[in-house]
């Protein structure tokens, strides 16, 4: 349960981050970062998955280019859900999405290479 925190929390200061590199992705609060965080994560569990599959063949059909796409769509819903949490439109939502998945791959990675 300790390391599913500490990657929650590394998602969540990388969402911090994205909100404060002026991309079109705002954040009130800490409390609402926070909060977009454990949303983010339920809609990637919950939404995502059927998402993927009805998108499959134009994400095939793109080399896999599409998936960021469909990640900026899932940052979207959160603005949807999260009051405080607001994007200047889909681009802003494509654009975090990938500066996102870049940071939080880096906090993954130097979480993962910290444990061993």
């Amino acid at each position: 349960m300790g390391r599913r925190l500490i990657l929650w929390l590394s998602s969540a200061l990388a969402l911090w981050l994205v909100t404060r590199l002026h991309l079109g992705i705002t954040a009130q609060h800490l409390s609402t970062v926070l909060t977009a965080a454990i949303m983010l994560g339920l809609v990637n569990l919950l939404i995502r998955p059927l998402i993927r599959l009805l998108a499959l063949p134009l994400t095939l059909a793109t080399f896999g280019l599409f998936g960021w796409v469909i990640n900026g769509f899932m940052l979207y819903i959160v603005s949807w859900l999260v009051p405080g949490f607001h994007l200047a439109g889909f681009g802003a939502a494509v654009i975090g999405a990938v500066v996102l998945a870049l940071v939080t791959g880096v906090f993954h990675w130097i979480i993962y290479r910290a444990s061993r």
